[in-house]
């Protein structure tokens, strides 16, 4: 009997630790609104204050989509500068978004369907892939700022631009050099089911023996 339990608990020790390795199952990525730090261009997570500053406005917001069906045709690839800010001395600034791989903190899709900028106007995000299927583009868009020039880059995607329409900035990664796979969340339904399924053997044995 004894033996039987320590079985069923061996197997629920397994079943938690395959459980929360599963949430740190990489590549996962981050949506980093912040200024690079000079020396590290491509804004890694070592390298990157989470509450860093950027050149956002402070609380932009940015609603969020992924995988649509969205050519990258008429878009302006890695940096873009409205017309209005072309050729002029008061253009400044250069707000970039980077997505890069890393992070496993919180799931993505955000049930807001938006992230915003800090009051320094930066931010740094940590994703999992929730949507239940692999991430193979992803859709920004934001108002604009025509006294800016914006930029963007990643290791995910071979593909970032941006494209303006009105008053709203169109941001696109596309053409992923490998999709962003979904990453289970640890499941405790799974945790009762098998705890539940240790107390029906542990009654069976013991009828046995009765």
């Amino acid at each position: 009997m004894k033996a039987v339990y320590a079985g069923l608990f061996a197997g629920l020790v397994l079943l938690s630790l395959g459980s929360v390795k599963a949430d740190t199952i990489t590549p996962d990525f981050t949506i980093n609104l912040n200024t690079c730090t000079p020396g590290f261009p491509d804004c890694s997570t070592t390298s990157t204050d989470p509450n860093g500053s950027g050149d956002w406005e402070p609380g932009q917001d940015f609603t969020t989509e992924f995988n649509v069906e969205e050519s990258t045709e008429g878009f302006t690839e890695n940096q873009f500068t409205p017309p209005t800010c072309r050729h002029h001395w008061h253009c400044y600034d250069d707000p970039s978004m980077i997505v890069n791989k890393g992070g496993h903190s919180v799931p993505f899709p955000p049930e807001s369907g938006e992230i915003s900028a800090n009051e320094n106007g930066g931010g740094f995000f940590d994703f999992f892939n929730n949507t239940g299927g692999p991430i193979d583009n992803l859709f920004f868009t934001t108002p604009i700022n025509p006294s800016l020039t914006y930029t963007c880059q990643s290791d995910i995607f071979q593909f970032c631009g941006f494209m303006q329409e009105g008053s709203t900035l169109d941001i696109l990664f596309a053409n992923p050099i490998d999709p962003i796979p979904p990453v289970p969340e640890p499941s405790t339904g799974i945790l009762f089911l098998t705890a539940a399924g240790a107390l029906i053997a542990g009654r069976k044995v013991r009828s046995r023996r009765v």
